[in-house]
């Protein structure tokens, strides 16, 4: 990943010594506290790359200080060059605790520049201690922070390149293409055709993940003509690589040869032994596919030393399938065998910490739920106990003043005592009433709470049938297909064969549907519209059901629980015209008209007794009620016995986001 320096360290290399000279004379004579802060701070930001212990050193005086005079845009921006500088020496967890202390004084005060910089550096902790959902949080945090905000335009860019890499690292194509797609537009907006030939880079990686062979193809030349241009060895070789893949895959193998033929001088000579072991690895593959096995497997047997040497286990189990391949056409069943035990035993052993590495990051992310959660608690408690203490204050002080008017004369001690006895029982309600809606403040976000731990089980519990047993599942799938393509089965076996595959299909389908349904990820990660219109498109898949979907005035997103039951909701009702109504035809609508949202879901099939969900309600139906009550909203259902069609409206007003 190329990860983005902060904004405030750009200019420290550029200071000369008497300038240095200079800042340090003003540390020391500055006229007031507010120039000795910023001459201590710009002394500090001078080591930030070179002697992180006299970066620190003069930070932090000029943090003590800043926070003596509670001068809180300096504290922040003290704060942030000191998360930088511990970053960059390793102390992952002190940088990110600076940062969660910086950014909500850069939100409180609209310091859109720096709370960039501050999102960007969680980020990149999070990618390096290799939690990627929690990094691309923070990036897209990042991106958000600095709109409108005068940063240079290659800061973006850059974010927006990591976030690629990762999308594509977590087989989400799409969301790397379009990241892509805005980078190669920015970067061609400002002329940086270095920028521009790294987002065409990603835009095939982008097309080649989802298939589409042409425009990945047209990507990747296009990249080669800027990186010639420009000079970027890596980059030459790497789209060099993705097109020789591709002609392979198109089954051109003399093109692809004379493609590797021409990448492997590149990489040996600018020394890049990674991509110099994918060349060899290629060239194997071509000559096996030209079943010119001794020199396919010399040239597979090279790949594998560098992958060796430079200890890439995440490819070398590559390397050895296609070795079993070679023993395999030269008909050594034995070093088949041994190869073959080999790329299953790394395959599975890769597979196993990919899933345990999963079940960490998703324990992270739900502390760090847990944790804002837990400040946000805090912070209400200490509301409530600062009005009680003005409330029990307010009564002590109206005693005095009752005691005091009580030495005057009889009728106006009377009179006042009265007055100010209603006055108190007043403000007595009205803090009463206060704190009884900070109590139901504090349950509404209990509930909250509840509902997002409900719901990040259920992702959690997804992601382990979809990435473990559905990978591992995929895995067989591809290994018998590997037996099957290398040997010739009598009929009565290839029919069994034929069978257990589909069978295999068929559980591989309703794993990933299950796993569908469970988990609502795409509605986290991309919002209501993305997540409802990949429902119906699902649905409607299949055939049996045509499903229109129609959303207005969603470009904004909804508060998080608030899309999670709208989606639920839809869920149910979808569901339900698909077990019951035998219905051709269904319309999903979600319409947001400024602080109110309609629903409406309405089908074709067969009407019904409403009457009935008043005598015995079904499970679903009590679920669908309760949402809709947690959301303040009314339902309005249209059906009856012999009519055609069933309509559910529900109307709802957003609560205001804290």
């Amino acid at each position: 990943l190329l990860f983005l320096s902060l904004f405030f360290a750009a200019q420290a290399s550029a200071q000369t010594p008497h300038e240095r000279d200079s800042l340090l004379q003003l540390t020391r004579n500055a006229p007031n506290d507010t120039s000795r802060i910023w001459a201590l701070m710009e002394t500090g930001k001078l080591y930030l790359n070179s002697n992180a212990d006299s970066a620190v050193l003069f930070l932090d005086q000029a943090l003590q200080l800043a926070q003596n005079i509670y001068f809180d845009k300096a504290i922040a921006r003290c704060l942030i060059n000191k998360a930088y500088t511990i970053y960059n020496n390793g102390r992952y967890n002190e940088a990110l605790e600076f940062c969660e202390e910086a950014a909500p004084i850069c939100t409180k005060l609209g310091l859109k520049k720096e709370l960039g910089a501050t999102y960007n550096t969680i980020a990149n902790i999070w990618k390096t201690k290799g939690n990627n959902w929690l990094a691309i949080e923070y990036y897209e945090k990042a991106l958000q922070a600095m709109e409108n905000a005068a940063v240079p335009p290659f800061f973006p860019i850059t974010v927006r390149n990591n976030l690629c890499i990762l999308y594509g690292d977590l087989g989400l194509p799409k969301k790397c293409l379009d990241n892509a797609l805005i980078n190669y537009q920015a970067a061609k907006k400002i002329n940086d055709e270095t920028s521009m030939g790294l987002a065409l880079q990603e835009i095939g990686n982008g097309y080649l993940a989802l298939g589409q062979l042409t425009q990945a193809k047209n990507a990747f030349e296009e990249a080669v003509i800027i990186a010639r241009r420009v000079d970027h060895s890596r980059l030459l070789i790497t789209a060099l690589l993705n097109l020789g893949d591709i002609e392979l895959k198109r089954g051109n193998a003399t093109k692809a040869r004379e493609i590797f033929d021409a990448c492997l001088p590149l990489s040996q000579k600018s020394q890049d032994r990674y991509n110099e072991m994918l060349t060899y690895h290629g060239i194997s593959e071509v000559e096996l596919f030209n079943k010119r096995v001794l020199i396919a497997e010399k040239s597979a047997l090279q790949a594998l030393a560098i992958a060796q040497d430079i200890d890439v286990k995440d490819y070398t189990y590559d390397i050895y399938l296609t070795l079993s391949d070679i023993a395999l056409a030269k008909g050594d069943m034995i070093q088949y065998q041994r190869y073959r035990n080999t790329y299953e035993l790394m395959r599975d052993s890769l597979n196993n910490k990919s899933l345990v590495r999963a079940l960490e990051e998703l324990e992270v992310r739900y502390q760090t739920r847990q944790k804002e959660q837990r400040i946000l608690q805090l912070g209400q408690e200490k509301e409530i106990q600062s009005l009680r203490i003005r409330q029990k204050n307010a009564f002590i002080w109206s005693l005095a003043a009752l005691a005091l008017l009580l030495l005057l004369s009889g009728s106006l001690v009377y009179r006042n005592q009265q007055t100010r006895r209603l006055v108190a029982e007043k403000n007595l309600k009205i803090q009463e009433q206060q704190i009884r809606e900070l109590e139901q403040e504090k349950q509404l976000h209990a509930a909250s709470a509840m509902l997002r731990g409900q719901e990040e089980e259920r992702s959690r519990i997804a992601r382990d049938l979809h990435d473990g047993l559905g990978g591992m599942l995929s895995g067989v799938k591809q290994t018998l297909f590997g037996i099957s393509g290398n040997q010739i089965l009598p009929e009565s076996a290839a029919h069994s064969f034929h069978q257990v595959v589909g069978e295999l299909d068929r559980s591989i389908s309703e794993l990933r549907n299950i796993a569908r349904n469970m988990m609502p990820e795409a509605l986290v990660r991309f919002g209501l519209t993305d997540a409802l219109a990949d429902f119906c498109d699902h649905l409607q898949s299949s055939g049996h059901l045509a499903v229109h979907f129609q959303a207005f005035g969603l470009e904004k997103r909804l508060d998080q629980d608030t899309e999670i039951v709208v989606f639920r909701i839809v869920q149910e009702l979808v569901n339900n015209v698909v077990k019951h109504a035998n219905a051709s035809q269904v319309i999903v609508q979600v319409i947001r008209d400024e602080q109110r949202v309609h629903l409406t879901v309405e089908d074709d099939g067969q009407g019904f007794d409403p009457a009935k969900l008043q005598v015995a309600p079904g499970i679903g139906w009590l679920n669908i009620q309760s949402r809709v009550n947690y959301l303040g909203g009314n339902l309005e259902l249209q059906s009856g016995l012999g009519k055609k069609g069933t309509t559910v409206n529900i109307e709802f007003k957003l609560k205001p986001q804290a």
